[in-house]
């Protein structure tokens, strides 16, 4: 005969559902997270935009815009690699 708990479940299974809350409670945390990192880069990515057109023909100015614009989307991409291996 299993042992069981003073409620009369297996022994063990109420940690087992206390762990199996707590992580779900962790992925809803992280995903808000991750939603708000996403916000926050396509904000940044849209002034960085405004910021090129503003600048017009000035070269120097419009190289250095999209090296940060290219920073950000492997920042982003990098982001997304990690998010899917903690799923």
């Amino acid at each position: 005969m299993d042992a069981t708990d003073q409620n009369g479940n297996p022994s063990g299974s109420g940690n087992r559902n206390q762990n199996a809350q707590t992580q779900d409670a962790e992925a809803l945390t992280f995903h808000a997270e991750m939603a708000k990192l996403n916000a926050d880069l396509d904000r940044y990515k849209e002034n960085i935009a405004r910021m090129v057109a503003a600048v017009g023909n000035d070269e120097h100015k419009r190289a250095e815009i999209e090296r940060n614009l290219e920073k950000i989307e492997q920042l982003k991409a990098a982001k997304h690699t990690d998010g899917l291996s903690k799923s």
